[in-house]
């Protein structure tokens, strides 16, 4: 059900932060940082509801899978966790990478 609002949420952060950095800093923002902070307000409320709603199904999850299904997923978790530290590591490297434009933010 709040699939949806955490989609849209999602987009509407990730696009006004680029139109913000499009933007650049000083007075040519516009409305986009409060349009930013504020979406993003709203993202983190939506997600707090939205995994707030499945941590009553966890347990029943973490203790219902089979020998089988524990095989396959731990398979699966493999790709995933590769997936997922490239992720971070090329997040990390961007963010080394950029942070020397902070200053021109006030950061």
């Amino acid at each position: 059900m709040l699939g949806p609002l955490v989609i849209l949420t999602t987009v509407t952060v990730l696009g006004s932060g680029i139109a913000l950095v499009a933007a650049g800093p000083g007075p040519g923002q516009g409305n986009w940082d409060q349009i930013h902070h504020m979406s993003f307000l709203l993202w983190l409320a939506v997600m707090v509801i939205h995994v707030g709603s499945h941590l009553s199904r966890l347990p029943r999850l973490l203790t219902a899978k089979t020998v089988g299904q524990a095989r396959g997923l731990l398979a699966a978790s493999a790709t995933r966790w590769v997936l997922l530290s490239g992720s971070l590591a090329g997040g990390a490297l961007v963010a080394v990478l950029a942070y020397h434009l902070s200053a021109n933010w006030g950061g």
